[in-house]
């Protein structure tokens, strides 16, 4: 900070603390988070009357008036919410005098919008700045009251003290002016009366506004008149002070509906008691003047709804037509009747579909004019659904038959007739002209069968049986000359004794069914005799097979005997032209010329091991007698990776794994499978980018598999491993030259290799029964695809 800059802070500073010493407002800071209080001097003295007293944040609120704790944590609470405080409490002094201040405050917040402090300004006032507002408010309060064309009072304070009463009010209730100003306890000798009093009472301990309707009062008279009294609480800051009463005189209603009540209290109670759901409808809002206990249970309400508008009480009848019914009754007298009527109700809360009949009648008085309405309401929603559950069995039974292509039959023992279905009429040639009795159905049927379909009906009518018909016989249709086969099924029905008086069926055509069952026998039998002839064909290539296995056995033996070979014969003199090739380029005397060709020697030797090498594990997947186990090819990928550390560090190379599966597997064969295609990945990259490759596998279904491997496993699960680079690629059209043994794209001096790895791995993939291959584009990078059982 330059000096000019910091002496003006200094500055600053010495008069801020000059200011808070000095000054007579008392400044705070509150922290709220380590609830800290730090204050001007002047705070003391304003909070306690003494300036040289050592305050905390417990001590601020020791020294509040305890009636004022509430409106401070009004104040509080509004400060959190607004961010700005301000209040006039009143504190105690250690001397026991009362004094106002005024509380001021802004609330400070963090960058993620939590308070972490209040800080602000605390004056001591001369007098308490609400009582002027105080004393204008009670004074238009006592002008209202007073002047008010309805009976009031104010009883006001704990002491309950009768603060105003107007005229009105001590005329209804038969008191005294001396009453105002004395308690409520003070005494009231009117017995009647006190259920009002205990109404002022019960309003100024919970603070809740309460209105009880057509209080009778009979004030010193023979009939009583009626009032309606409104209790409402009167608070200062949320705190009830006192209770504001207003007595209403509805002496007119109450004795007008009581007449009309007299006239109709008779059929009010049948309405009532009915076992039939009745409602009464009033005035163009459809008031709910009466609503019997069946309707509010078919309603799913309560007695709450009684008095409301109908679509009030009932808002889920907004959408349907039934208020214009109802209005158009109230206008004609017309009747109106509905059977079935379907309604969502919300009944209870939950909305549930019923169906209803219900009817319409208009109410009229004496006069003949039309009040309201009466609606009388049945629910019938469970024959509804019954009938709709019948009918649906049968149209499901309909379309069973007919896509079954079924007939259908039914025989009265106690007649002899039977009634056949057109289609089962149509089969055996018969007219569509009624039911047909038992010898007219023989006569359609092939004779030779005859005592099998009477076996079968008896079997089915006789006492104690499980009363089931199931036969097959023949029928032919004289009219149009052709024969069926015919399946029919049945059920006895049995009366009261168990004893059948009907059986009801049905019928299939099986005529294709069974022919087709004749042809497949005949073709069984050919293929029966062409299998036996086969067999003996098959010994004969038995035999030749046996041949050609020993032939491979014997093959076998030799390639491990080469693989010996080349493990030992061969290694020895590389080992030793290694040697010989690394003493020579030792020589001190060794000309440029003949060390650039010890050099070549010691090179064409490493790689003519390296390539003896992958021979040898290239004989070795031929026959490999490693055990098949689980292998958790995500744990393999994270060996091979670190394998790599190195070779990816160096090359700024990004290698992501997915999730890999568990397979069955040879575990070696999986880690010199993924050791190769991380490395070509890691070999051949793009010159002008980092390395990115991504290993991630799914499973794929049979029918992706058989895309590449003709013959899948019928047992076995597939997955689909992909090993991605974003390397130099290849033209499409060498992705089969790849895999081949010694075959190269790019040569050794820019990418070493003997050209056996990728050979290598798909001796692997297919080792495991399954299969690699590869697609690349030229630049951009290339994908290494293998499908593998999961064992």
């Amino acid at each position: 900070m330059p000096q000019n800059t910091t002496s003006i802070h200094n500055g600053l500073e010495k008069l801020a603390r000059t200011v808070l010493q000095n000054t007579d407002i008392g400044l705070y800071l509150l922290d709220l988070q380590a609830d800290q209080l730090e204050y001007s001097p002047a705070l003391a003295g304003i909070l306690c009357g003494n300036p040289h007293l050592k305050l905390n944040r417990a001590d601020f609120i020791k020294y509040l008036h305890p009636d004022d704790e509430l409106l401070r944590q009004i104040a509080f609470q509004e400060a959190m919410r607004t961010g700005k405080m301000e209040y006039y409490p009143r504190v105690i002094w250690e001397d026991g005098s009362v004094h106002h201040i005024r509380v001021s405050g802004l609330v400070h917040y963090d960058p993620s919008g939590q308070p972490i402090d209040i800080s602000g300004a605390v004056i001591l006032l001369e007098d308490d700045p609400a009582n002027r507002l105080q004393q204008t408010i009670e004074n238009r309060l006592r002008s209202m009251v007073q002047h008010a064309p309805v009976a009031m009072l104010v009883i006001w304070g704990e002491e309950m003290i009768f603060d105003v009463v107007n005229e009105a009010m001590l005329t209804l209730l038969n008191l005294d002016a001396v009453i105002i100003g004395k308690p409520l306890r003070a005494g009231l000798p009117d017995t009647e009366q006190s259920g009002i009093w205990l109404g002022v009472q019960a309003v100024y301990r919970s603070g809740e506004p309460f209105y009880a309707p057509e209080i009778p009062l009979y004030a010193g008279k023979k009939e009583p008149g009626y009032y309606s009294f409104s209790y409402t609480p009167l608070k200062e800051l949320e705190k009830t002070v006192g209770v504001l009463l207003v007595a209403v005189d509805v002496t007119a209603q109450v004795m007008a509906r009581k007449k009309l009540e007299d006239s109709e209290l008779f059929a009010h109670r049948i309405l009532l008691n009915s076992p039939v759901a009745k409602i009464v409808f009033t005035g163009e809002e459809m008031i709910l003047s009466v609503v019997n206990e069946k309707m509010l249970e078919l309603l799913g309400r309560d007695n709450s709804i009684v008095g409301r508008p109908f679509m009030e009480a009932m808002p889920e009848l907004l959408e349907t037509p039934i208020m214009d019914r109802l209005r158009r009754v109230l206008h004609t007298g017309e009747d109106f009747h509905s059977a079935e009527e379907k309604f969502i109700l919300h009944r209870f809360g939950q909305p549930t579909v019923g169906y209803y009949n219900y009817t319409c009648k208009a109410l009229r008085n004496t006069d003949g004019e039309i009040y309201g309405i009466i609606n009388t309401a049945v629910e019938v929603t469970e024959q509804v659904i019954a009938r709709q559950k019948v009918m649906e069995a049968e149209e499901a039974l309909r379309g069973a038959i007919e896509l079954a292509e079924l007939g259908t039959w039914s025989i009265d023992l106690e007649t002899g007739l039977l009634t056949y279905s057109d289609r089962l009429l149509r089969w055996f040639g018969f007219e569509n002209n009624g039911p047909i009795t038992i010898e007219q159905a023989y006569s359609g049927i092939a004779e030779k069968d005859w005592p099998l379909v009477k076996a079968a009906m008896t079997q089915a009518i006789t006492p104690g049986t499980d009363g089931i018909y199931d036969v097959e016989y023949r029928v032919f249709n004289r009219k149009a000359g052709v024969e069926r086969i015919l399946h029919a099924q049945g059920k006895a029905v049995v009366n009261d004794m168990g004893v059948a008086y009907k059986v009801n069926g049905t019928a299939q055509d099986v005529t294709e069914q069974r022919q087709t069952q004749l042809a497949l026998e005949r073709l069984v039998q050919e293929r029966t005799e062409e299998l036996a002839s086969s067999n003996e064909e098959l010994l004969v290539t038995n035999e030749e097979l046996a041949k050609a296995n020993n032939h491979l056995l014997h093959s076998n033996e030799e390639l491990a005997q080469y693989a010996y070979v080349a493990s030992h014969d061969l290694q020895e003199p590389l080992r030793k032209i290694r040697i010989f090739s690394g003493l020579l380029s030792e020589q001190s005397d060794l000309s440029e010329e003949n060390a650039r060709l010890v050099e070549k020697i010691n090179q064409s030797s490493e790689r003519m091991s390296m390539l003896i090498e992958d021979l040898l594990e290239f004989s070795r997947l031929l026959n490999s007698d490693e055990l098949v186990k689980p292998v958790d090819l995500g744990v393999v990928c994270q060996s091979v990776v670190r394998d790599f550390e190195l070779a990816i560090a160096e090359k700024g190379a990004v290698v992501h794994v997915g999730h890999l599966p568990v397979i069955q597997a040879v575990a070696l064969q999986m880690n010199q499978l993924f050791y190769n295609l991380l490395s070509n990945a890691l070999k051949f990259v793009h010159p002008d980018r980092s390395p990115f490759i991504r290993i991630h596998s799914r499973f794929i279904d049979r029918d992706e598999v058989r895309s590449h491997i003709p013959h899948p496993d019928r047992f076995s699960n597939y997955y689909h491993l992909t090993f991605a680079d974003n390397g130099i690629g290849f033209e499409q059209k060498y992705n089969e030259h790849i895999f081949e043994v010694f075959k190269r794209l790019h040569g050794r001096e820019t990418y070493p290799g003997t050209g056996i790895g990728l050979a290598l791995c798909r001796r692997i993939a297919a080792n495991q029964r399954g299969h690699l291959f590869a697609t690349s584009v030229p630049g951009e990078g290339t994908v290494f695809h293998i499908i593998l059982p999961d064992m």
